[in-house]
């Protein structure tokens, strides 16, 4: 990506809260709800006296939510309703007392600053950093942010989120992520998944295995909460899955039993493209693909609330908030003791695509493969004949570029890309590494394609298509 395009600078939105339920009852799920620390106690051992203080306990609540950013919703359903989907989570998280810990998925400058007017409901602070992508993560909290940072993860597309909060009952460390999904995953290359990955794996695993890496790399113990979590993409049966569950604790593994007799237990299933499910109360989930792991803690305990979060259908407008269900967890805690133990959070990439290894390519070669980059994937025009001049057998892929225009809905007409470097490969075709940009916002980094010699002129080649064409309609016609 050229450089100064994007700034990534933390930004905590900090709202007081006025007329929230911090002025009713405490009820599970609110700070106010801690009990008062017990009377210190007076011990005598071998003739030593010392006095202790019995660590004070406190219930917290914690939900992951991945929002449906809606962007490959019909125009006319402006994002699927994205707007009503935000109001109704919003006052979901009211009536559940407001959980001092919320993790977001599918988070961009919409969904903020449509949230924004609804912060000071619960006197949330929302942990955002503006960041350009088209599918990122975010965390509203009541308890105060002391660090944050994202990370990039291999493919050049997903990120994961990592807080450092200091609540009650001490240090809590949240990682929230979205790994790739049917529409990014691909398999390894030995370049692109580095290790901890395994270069015959696929993204989806690697990137489970570089974020689980960086967790643990901060060598946090028993006394700092660690939650870790989100939007997956993956089945407790898959290898994704276990890479988590090797070293972290699935707080729902023995309370959710997704499956067709238990679909409130599951996560996804609803259409994320249409308003069909969304605003249908019978419409039923699944898979659970969304999940929330611990690290082992010694002073945490899950309580039996901990489950799917408002699964029951509104009667407004919108039947749900999103294609994904949320979860909640639930925690009875007693006060821990490392406040001061967490060391600095990771920042940077942790795969980005290499750069191609070969010598730039003569100026009329890169001039005439940045046309064609630029002109077959330019949303505002409308001649379809014009932009599939410029793909290797574009006129063979006629009707399914219409399909796959027609299945980007709204995304199309504001997609745009920038080459920034083109280089000779060793077979007489270029490499090409290009960003693509959403209304002017870069979503994909560094994407690596190629264009080839078609009729004796440089065209975008149809394999670049074709995987490009997977993230922007995911739900259109495959290459």
């Amino acid at each position: 990506m050229a450089p100064g395009r994007r700034s990534i600078a933390l930004t905590v939105l900090a709202v007081a809260a006025c007329g929230g339920p911090g002025e009713a009852e405490p009820s599970v799920g609110s700070a106010a709800s801690s009990a008062p620390a017990p009377a210190a106690a007076t011990t005598t051992v071998a003739g030593v006296t010392s006095t202790s203080t019995p660590r004070r306990v406190a219930t917290m609540s914690v939900v992951s939510q991945n929002v449906l950013h809606g962007r490959s919703c019909p125009p006319e359903t402006d994002r699927c309703r994205l707007s009503q989907r935000i109001d109704l989570f919003a006052q979901q998280l009211h009536d559940a007392a407001c959980p001092e810990i919320v993790l977001l998925q599918e988070f961009d400058d919409e969904v903020a600053s449509l949230l924004a007017p609804r912060l000071a409901d619960c006197g949330y602070d929302l942990v955002w950093d503006a960041d350009a992508g088209l599918d990122r993560e975010a965390l509203l909290t009541t308890e105060r942010a002391v660090d944050s940072s994202r990370i990039g993860l291999p493919g050049n597309f997903r990120t994961a989120l990592f807080v450092h909060l200091e609540t009650e009952v001490g240090a809590v460390v949240v990682v929230v992520t979205h790994l790739a999904s049917s529409a990014d995953d691909r398999s390894c290359a030995p370049s692109a998944c580095p290790e901890p990955c395994d270069p015959e794996g696929s993204f989806r695993e690697c990137q489970a295995r570089v974020l689980v890496s960086e967790v643990l790399g901060l060598g946090l113990g028993g006394d700092v909460l660690v939650v870790v979590g989100g939007d997956l993409n993956t089945t407790t049966d898959e290898s994704t899955y276990s890479v988590f569950a090797e070293h972290f604790v699935d707080v729902f593994a023995d309370r959710l039993s997704c499956g067709p007799d238990r679909p409130r237990d599951c996560t996804a299933g609803r259409a994320s493209t249409s308003m069909t499910d969304l605003t249908d109360p019978s419409s039923v989930q699944r898979e659970r693909v969304d999940h929330l792991f611990m690290l082992p803690n010694d002073g945490c305990t899950v309580l039996p609330t901990s489950g799917v979060f408002s699964p029951e259908p509104s009667d407004g407008p919108v039947a749900f908030v999103s294609d994904h269900s949320g979860l909640l967890l639930r925690l009875s805690c007693a006060e821990l003791s490392g406040a001061a133990s967490v060391p600095p959070l990771p920042r940077g990439d942790r795969a980005s695509a290499p750069a191609p290894a070969g010598a730039p390519a003569d100026d009329d070669v890169a001039v005439s493969v940045r046309r064609a980059f630029e002109a077959l994937f330019d949303g505002r025009e409308t001649d379809i004949d014009r932009r599939l001049w410029h793909l290797e057998g574009g006129e063979a892929r006629r009707e399914q570029f219409v399909r796959l225009v027609e299945a980007a809905g709204d995304v199309a007409s504001t997609t745009s890309v920038e080459v920034e470097t083109v280089t000779t490969a060793p077979d007489g075709s270029v490499d090409v590494l290009f960003d693509v940009l959403v209304d002017g916002a870069v979503v994909f980094d560094d994407r690596p394609g190629r264009a080839v010699l078609h009729e004796g002129r440089w065209t975008v080649a149809a394999a670049t298509f074709c995987e490009l064409a997977s993230l922007l309609a995911p739900d259109g016609d495959g290459c």
